[in-house]
């Protein structure tokens, strides 16, 4: 569906936006051209590409917040290693299932609300942010890597409203890249690490959920290394 990539009017800015083939704000028109490689909006034909990059442009935090969900969400958890020839080893990773639960994010964090768990997790905490399919995926410096599942696949517009966050809370700095490690434009300048910031407040509500039926693998040259996360 369109709208997982292009979630708000590209002309105008309002979300939720397309309903019938039209923008319910502003009025304009869209139509699919070349397969879903372009889309007319308003009269005017251009690439996917192209009104990514308006509705990008438009990016802001709705007065009070934006709130979404449910999610599942997950944790990284470290489930073994393996050892192979020539100092060369691999560490397993799976996710453990901590429940649903519905977002709000502001400028200060992302708050996870659930029956099975409370979390906050600071903007200054978070040392990556990225997506995998419809799965957000935020590395925080003191919880580990959180999994955000979107059954309805708007993981897109998430992702792109915590880099949004994440560019706002750092000014002046400039970020030059979200993942594997947020990093600006200074040399060696990274996110998440700076002494003094909020940490990550998570706690289970009730009796520990079961782990999750699927892993993830992880490759390291030195097993346990500090910089082991290379990838989130």
């Amino acid at each position: 569906m369109i709208t997982r990539l292009l979630y708000r009017c590209p002309l105008c800015g309002a979300e939720p936006w397309l309903k019938a083939g039209r923008c319910r704000a502003c009025g304009a028109s869209l139509r699919l051209a070349r397969g879903g490689l372009e889309a007319v909006i308003g009269g005017r034909r251009a690439g996917i590409d192209h009104w990514y990059a308006a509705v990008r442009r438009l990016e802001r935090l709705p007065a009070g917040g934006l709130h979404g969900g449910p999610v599942e969400v997950a944790v990284e958890t470290r489930c073994g290693l393996f050892r192979g020839a020539g100092g060369l080893g691999a560490v397993r990773y799976g996710r453990r299932r901590l429940g649903r639960a519905r977002l709000h994010l502001d400028d200060q964090g992302l708050a996870l609300r659930g029956e099975s768990l409370d979390c906050i997790l600071p903007l200054d905490a978070m040392a990556a942010v990225t997506i995998e399919s419809h799965t957000v995926i935020v590395n925080t410096r003191d919880q580990g890597v959180f999994f955000l599942d979107f059954p309805d696949g708007g993981g897109k517009r998430w992702e792109d409203a915590l880099a949004a966050a994440l560019r706002a809370r750092h000014r002046p700095r400039t970020i030059d890249e979200f993942c594997p490690r947020i990093r600006f434009a200074a040399p060696g300048d990274t996110a998440g690490g700076r002494p003094g910031v909020r940490a990550a407040r998570c706690r289970p509500v009730g009796p520990a959920p079961a782990p999750a039926a699927f892993e993830t693998l992880r490759g390291a040259v030195q097993i346990g290394r500090a910089s082991g996360r290379e990838r989130v």
